[in-house]
């Protein structure tokens, strides 16, 4: 399979990043790969970040995928396309989920690693006979799977807190991809997906769209821990028309302790941002926690034909 090729940009901080190697290979070789793990989170330089996440992809360890998957979200993008080469390296089909979302990254060349591990990972379940999930999710010739009852079209993300630049809205992205694919039935769909969806409002099928904010995400005051607080609203409409049909809310708080009582402010702000995306996830599972019930509720309302069918929206649920 052909390697995707980094633009110029980032080819070149790889290039600069081959200074930081040398101390990471022998960290590599460490029993305790929590160090990598470490590195990969707080590190205050990009290049260590970056070539802690293509260690532990060398590690083919498994457990590992989940400290990949929040890199994704990383500041800087040669962190995010080291977790992405990682992620395809570890082969998991846990991370395609977030592979998908990081297939969107603003620049190029976090978006073509992010393709590349997909594909890698997609090659992988088809030589062991396994259909890879973009094919289950949108079928073939752009068709919906035959006992799919409701699709779930995947809209915007926004993020308004401010809270480390985009970074909470790409953990939105990535958590809701994770957890509406493991919902029974429902296809989950890019906004892009034109074949499939055609597909299914030939059908007949209620073809729902979600769009998701951060509302809050703040860092509260804590003289023994560090800890942020996250709520999300997620918006259920009607594809069609844009009709409001319920509105999921979920809240998460993340606590760790201070690394030391008077600590760096580089590493504090490190450890903040480590428990805001941990927080943004917890949020978006408090939100979906009765989703099958709420999706099908707003599918019985929802109309497939672009003509609003219901004479009032389903009423707001708060959902915790």
């Amino acid at each position: 399979m052909a390697v995707v090729s980094w633009s110029r940009s980032i080819a070149t901080l790889a290039l600069v990043a081959g200074a930081a190697l040398t101390m990471l290979v022998s960290v590599a070789h460490a029993e305790d790969s929590g160090v990598l793990v470490n590195m990969l989170a707080s590190a205050r330089g990009f290049r260590v970040r970056s070539q802690a996440a293509l260690a532990l992809g060398r590690s083919h360890g498994a457990k590992y995928a989940d400290a990949l998957e929040l890199a994704l979200h990383d500041r800087h993008p040669l962190v995010r396309a080291s977790a992405a080469t990682a992620l395809g390296e570890l082969a998991g089909r846990s991370s395609l989920p977030a592979l998908r979302v990081a297939a969107n990254d603003d620049v190029s060349a976090v978006s073509k690693q992010a393709r590349a591990a997909i594909a890698i990972i997609e090659h992988s379940r088809r030589a062991a006979g396994v259909e890879p999930a973009a094919e289950r999710v949108a079928g073939t010739n752009g068709r919906v799977p035959p006992d799919v009852r409701y699709v779930l079209v995947v809209g915007a993300m926004h993020d308004d807190t401010g809270f480390s630049g985009n970074e909470p809205r790409r953990v939105l992205g990535a958590s809701l991809w994770r957890e509406l694919t493991e919902l029974r039935r429902v296809a989950v769909l890019r906004a892009d997906a034109a074949a499939p969806i055609a597909d299914a409002v030939a059908r007949g099928l209620p073809v729902l769209r979600l769009e998701g904010n951060v509302t809050q995400l703040v860092s509260e005051p804590n003289p023994d821990q560090v800890s942020v607080h996250c709520e999300v609203s997620l918006l259920v409409m009607d594809d069609a028309g844009r009709n409001l049909r319920t509105v999921l809310k979920g809240a998460a708080t993340g606590l760790e302790p201070r690394t030391s009582e008077h600590p760096v402010r580089a590493v504090l702000v490190a450890q903040q941002r480590r428990i805001a995306r941990n927080a943004v996830d917890g949020a978006v599972r408090s939100a979906l926690r009765n989703a099958s019930s709420a999706i099908e509720n707003a599918a019985a309302r929802a109309d497939v034909t672009g003509k609003d069918t219901a004479t009032a929206a389903l009423p707001r649920a708060r959902l915790h």
